[in-house]
């Protein structure tokens, strides 16, 4: 199995293909291989992006693979439900061979995750496909993509991660153990300045649902969850409901009501996550009439 980028890619085979042809990795062409679930509300965001890659590069050899470890007659459906919106390649794994080739080689379990394979059938890089994915495939297709430099750049950017969680979970180790909210808050320092966007909607809904309630900052979650929305620009579903949420447990509930039916909206692809996200603002507009 590849373990590090410059490797050479996992075969597609086995996979069972429920939408598109069949692939296997062919020198001479670049693929994107996706790996995505009908559960996961992040995957539904990134489909439409997947599309619109799938659509700018395909006279150039550029073959998008979208890999679900679901049942196809879970996926199926759920595809052909996307229609035009998911204008690529879809498989599912039933052996699980293809993903454990990809994600377990490379230790990721997080989806979606994307991998990018270039032209000599090695893996130049593997991330989010919201991410940086279209800027490192130019370069790939340029031939000027520097492997080294960025998996540098990863490094230390995975350093900061390793930090910004450290302080993540030193905040709510001096909860759990008795610490006041001002203490807690003074661990985190600049934190909010400095943590993603992923790492402060974690933080604001931990407090939001698993913090016991005189001890939750739900001020400190609002500042957490509406910075995280202004790094996503308003359109990440699961960060606009957490934003919602601290909205209404901070007395703000006409906001509550206008930011959760935006999360509704981002979600609309997903019957699971509109049902869950439904139910709360059904809740926000009763707490309105009381």
């Amino acid at each position: 199995m590849p373990s590090k980028v410059g490797d050479a890619a996992w075969s597609l085979k086995g996979l069972e293909f429920i939408k598109g042809k069949a692939v296997k990795i062919e020198a001479g062409k670049v693929y994107i291989v996706e790996f995505w679930a009908t559960w996961c509300g992040p995957c539904l965001m990134s489909i439409p992006h997947l599309t619109d890659v799938a659509h700018k590069y395909k006279d150039k050899n550029v073959v998008v693979v979208g890999i679900s470890k679901e049942e196809a007659d879970v996926a199926s459906p759920f595809v052909d439900k996307q229609g035009a919106k998911m204008d690529y390649n879809v498989a599912v794994d039933p052996t699980g061979n293809v993903t454990a080739g990809y994600m377990k080689a490379f230790k990721f379990n997080g989806i979606p995750h994307a991998f990018i394979v270039d032209a000599k059938g090695k893996i130049a890089w593997h991330g989010h496909p919201m991410a940086d994915m279209e800027q490192v495939l130019d370069e790939v297709l340029a031939g000027t993509f520097d492997a080294a430099g960025y998996a540098a750049k990863r490094a230390e950017e995975q350093a900061k991660q390793e930090a910004e969680l450290k302080t993540y979970q030193a905040y709510f180790e001096n909860i759990r153990s008795g610490g006041t909210m001002e203490e807690a808050r003074g661990i985190l320092g600049n934190w909010l300045d400095e943590a993603s966007d992923d790492g402060l909607n974690s933080l604001a809904w931990k407090i939001l649902t698993q913090v016991e309630k005189d001890k939750r900052d739900v001020k400190l979650a609002l500042d957490a969850a509406e910075k995280a929305n202004k790094l996503t620009k308003g359109k990440d579903g699961n960060i606009l409901d957490t934003y919602a949420l601290a909205l209404f447990e901070n007395g703000k509930v006409e906001e509550a009501i206008d930011v959760q039916t935006k999360a509704l909206e981002a979600v609309k692809g997903s019957e699971r996550m509109k049902t869950k996200f439904q139910k709360r603002l059904d809740e926000y507009r009763a707490a309105k009439k009381e």
